[in-house]
């Protein structure tokens, strides 16, 4: 049997193996433990299984992360770990999407028998949101939204309130019904990590639906990122939360067609990534590993940002080359687009690869 450490609460490192790595003897090993104890080791456990992860060792992942859930059916986080490992296993075997699918709805009705929790809820819709991805099928996602919308009815001061709120204001179809929503998690962003959540997701809005902000709206998100600048250093982070708003601005200005605003935008972060180039030096001679460099995503959208821009002014060979360039600084993860990164990416990484593919020329 394979052992991995796992730190627990006290500080003592345990050696787990023999229970799940191997089989147990016992029916039920947690037997006569609290239910915090059997969060505690449950935690451990799902900790644990990065490791395996790391490793490259995936069964034992699972093996880890199924012992966590035996010791607490609750442990939400567990679940979550189970179907990424479940669906990165399969994307990059031999399994169906329907198959991968399947293996998620098996396990919907155990996490369902649970009591109802806001971090049930939490853990259901990211469910939707991977079967939606695998399937095509929206009902996953509307019965997402439903799932949210009367987790807040029943338990408005829940301590995801914030975050259902957001994600109902987001991806909700009534106009009216994102701005209550929207309003609602307003009045719960007490902290700049909230202000800023919160601005992000009404520009997203705004981007999908032009029509949605006026330009007082516009003027108050914006004032209201721009807020959250005061609890970073000056340095990098500071001119890449700066950038990001930037870039996030121009993408807003462009489906509003106000292409005064994003020539100025185009501009603001020729500045701020002048600024930047000292701070990319450093982090390249530290050791960079990814694919791609330190701001590759960001430059990528300013591109795709520019481009927008000149096709609207007509532009369209300029406009092409903008989008190309866009797509070569991000070749490495846009190019060879399989099965396991079209679902296990990020939303926005999927949406920007969506926003160039119809421009571009790949080899």
């Amino acid at each position: 049997a394979v052992s991995y450490q796992i730190l627990g609460r006290s500080g003592c490192w345990l050696v787990v193996g023999g229970l799940w790595m191997a089989g147990s003897v016992f029916a039920d090993p947690f037997e006569g433990l609290t239910w915090e104890q059997r969060w505690e080791i449950a935690d451990s456990l799902d900790q644990s299984s990065h490791q395996a992860v790391q490793a490259g060792d995936y069964p034992s992942a699972l093996q880890l992360i199924d012992g966590a859930l035996a010791a607490h059916p609750s442990h939400y986080r567990s679940w979550m770990n189970r179907w990424n490992l479940q669906l990165r296993q399969g994307l990059e075997g031999d399994m169906s999407e329907e198959e991968l699918a399947a293996s998620i709805l098996r396990d919907f009705s155990r996490v369902e028998e649970a009591d109802v929790h806001e971090d049930q809820v939490y853990v259901l819709s990211f469910a939707a949101g991977k079967l939606f991805q695998l399937t095509g099928d929206s009902t996953h996602l509307q019965r997402r939204l439903e799932r949210m919308s009367t987790h807040l009815a029943e338990h408005p001061e829940n301590p995801r309130a914030f975050d259902f709120h957001l994600s109902v204001a987001k991806w909700t179809v009534p106009d009216a019904s994102a701005r209550s929503h929207f309003l609602a998690a307003q009045q719960q962003a007490t902290t700049p990590g909230r202000r800023r959540a919160w601005s992000q997701a009404v520009i997203e809005r705004g981007i999908a639906s032009p029509d949605f902000l006026g330009e007082d709206d516009v003027r108050a998100t914006l004032t209201q990122w721009h807020s959250t600048f005061s609890q970073l250093d000056q340095g990098e982070a500071r001119l890449r939360e700066e950038a990001n708003l930037v870039l996030w601005h121009g993408q807003l200005a462009n489906a509003r067609q106000d292409t005064v605003v994003v020539a100025h935008l185009v501009n603001a972060y020729a500045g701020l990534r002048r600024k930047l180039s000292p701070h990319e030096e450093k982090i390249l001679q530290r050791g960079w590993q990814a694919p791609v460099g330190p701001y590759a995503i960001m430059d990528s959208r300013a591109d795709a940002m520019e481009g927008d821009l000149l096709m609207q002014q007509g532009d369209r060979e300029r406009a092409t080359a903008r989008y190309q360039s866009a797509w070569e600084r991000l070749a490495p993860l846009l190019a060879q687009w399989d099965r396991s990164r079209a679902v296990m990416s990020g939303e926005h990484l999927r949406s920007l690869r969506q926003r160039l593919l119809p421009h571009v020329t790949q080899p």
